[in-house]
């Protein structure tokens, strides 16, 4: 159960990462909590279970679907971070993460394959150097799903 509490918090670090990432001034625990108001956060909620269960599904099947739906649905949480909660449609977020990350599953795949190294010392220093890792990482995405958008246009 505390795992659905925390849906709307990861929208929210989105949220905050990409406004830092585009130079705007931000507060971390208002963007934090900002999608926890209202029918909205019922709908990120959603959104992301059923993307977690087609991934799950994709995944029975073979290896290779799961992380090829993983990766569609990778730019999820930043897609929903820039939708109002009246724009907000859940087919409309699944189809916008998709558009963006067409033609660009591989170049992603290798750019999360660059984190490797981190991730086995991070394992290493028994999650120590994940104080330093993690921010770096999800920034490092924030900053990815950035130029999606700007190539996209």
């Amino acid at each position: 159960m505390l795992e659905l509490a925390v849906l709307p918090l990861n929208v929210g670090l989105a949220s905050y990462l990409l406004k830092l990432v585009r130079g705007k001034d931000v507060v971390l625990t208002e963007e934090l909590l900002a999608f926890y108001k209202g029918e909205y956060l019922w709908k990120i909620i959603g959104v992301q279970i059923v993307a977690g269960l087609i991934i799950f599904a994709f995944s029975l099947l073979l290896i290779i679907p799961g992380i090829i739906y993983g990766i569609k649905f990778a730019m999820l949480s930043f897609v929903l971070a820039e939708q109002s909660s009246k724009e907000m449609q859940e087919e409309k977020a699944y189809k916008v993460s998709e558009k963006l990350m067409d033609g660009h599953k591989m170049e992603y795949f290798v750019f999360q394959l660059s984190f490797i190294g981190w991730e086995i010392l991070c394992s290493l220093t028994f999650g120590i150097l994940a104080i330093w890792f993690v921010p770096y990482y999800m920034t490092a995405n924030a900053m990815w799903y950035d130029e999606l958008k700007k190539i996209s246009k």
